[in-house]
């Protein structure tokens, strides 16, 4: 699976077929975050599978500047469909919110808040 070659540190063509494989993935990766989250109890691990997964898409979508994949549109479409496991995350771990943002060029981030 891309991903997993991803998380795993290994190289990854980003080639059009790669990119769309690995987009047909991120539903998996949203049970694995679930699971994490909900069964695990592993919220730090959830939080950095999903940032790992976001960067693959943000160095994909450099890849696309026509955005021809529409993978940022697909990535927050994602990010929404896994809300309730970033609430849990964020809860769990003791932040006090998080915030979504998307930046030139192409990338979505998620940040954690905290108060001192």
């Amino acid at each position: 699976m891309v991903l997993d070659k991803w998380f795993n540190g290994e190289e990854v063509d980003f080639s059009p077929k790669t990119v769309t494989s690995a987009l047909d993935e991120v539903e998996e990766e949203a049970k694995k975050i679930e699971d994490l989250v909900f069964r695990e109890r592993r919220y730090w691990d959830a939080y950095t599978r999903l940032i790992t997964c976001i960067s693959f898409f943000n160095t994909a979508a450099q890849k696309d500047p026509s955005n021809e994949s529409r993978i940022i549109q697909r990535l927050l479409a994602w990010i929404r469909e896994i809300q309730r496991d970033l609430n849990k995350i964020v809860r769990e771990v003791g932040a006090s919110g998080y915030s979504i943002g998307i930046s030139a060029p192409f990338g979505v981030s998620i940040s954690l808040s905290f108060t001192a």
